[in-house]
């Protein structure tokens, strides 16, 4: 089962960050013209509800430590390796429009981010919409069973701890076990992200996802991460 989930994981975290979003794919997201329907309430708007940014440092960057468990099962040298490489032939305009600059593998397993603070607020972004199951390039749910979604506690700060996901109970129960993980642990692994950029330490990162059947409001199970069992 970890080692499925560790695969999930990796794939959401590929497809969407490592390889760069560009600033117009980011601007998308930003457009309150195009709001998911049903997702208008205050507590499950699009607009970012906290203001936290880190220090700049002397170079001009955000500095952001992800803990292994928000890695998507993936060695930290290994993601370092990967990014040199995917830049490596870029210039430093086209490496300002990824998701991040530079990382850097530390001997725990954590990775150092290193955002431009334009970069910053973009992945930032993207993880607030990406936490709760909005595509970031449609503005739509990704999947058909997927009825609707929203924060269900979002802290003082404005920060998320809590996701309700809605779902066609009948079409979820037909393969429940990928669309538990698709529902549960891709969100909460965005969740996490968010939680983490916005001064939450990386061992305190925590997500509780519910999935509910759209029609009859009734719980069918209950999810916490980051699995404290490995």
């Amino acid at each position: 089962m970890h080692r499925m989930i560790g695969m999930l994981l990796a794939i959401v975290y590929f497809a969407t960050i490592l390889s760069g979003c560009s600033k117009n794919e980011l601007g998308r997201q930003n457009d309150s013209s195009n709001s998911v329907p049903g997702n208008e309430s205050p507590s499950n708007s699009n607009q970012l509800a906290d203001a936290y940014i880190p220090p700049v440092n002397e170079e001009g960057y955000i500095v952001i430590t992800m803990p292994i468990t928000l890695l998507g099962g993936n060695e930290a040298i290994d993601l370092q390796t990967q990014h040199k490489a995917l830049t490596a032939s870029m210039s430093e305009d086209e490496i300002a429009q990824l998701a991040w600059t530079k990382l850097i593998a530390n001997a725990d397993g954590s990775v150092d981010y290193y955002f431009l603070p334009e970069q910053y607020q973009r992945t930032k972004e993207t993880a607030y919409l990406s936490g709760k199951l909005i595509d970031s390039a449609s503005n739509t749910y990704p999947a058909e069973f997927i009825k609707g979604a929203e924060y269900a506690e979002i802290d003082e700060n404005g920060v998320p701890w809590a996701l309700v996901v809605d779902v066609d109970e009948d079409v979820y129960l037909s393969s429940e076990l990928m669309n538990s993980l698709y529902v549960t642990v891709a969100p909460a692994t965005y969740i996490g992200m968010y939680q983490v950029l916005s001064g939450v330490p990386g061992d305190k990162w925590a997500v509780h996802i519910s999935i509910r059947d759209s029609k009859s409001g009734s719980t069918i199970s209950e999810n916490d991460f980051p699995t404290r069992d490995e």
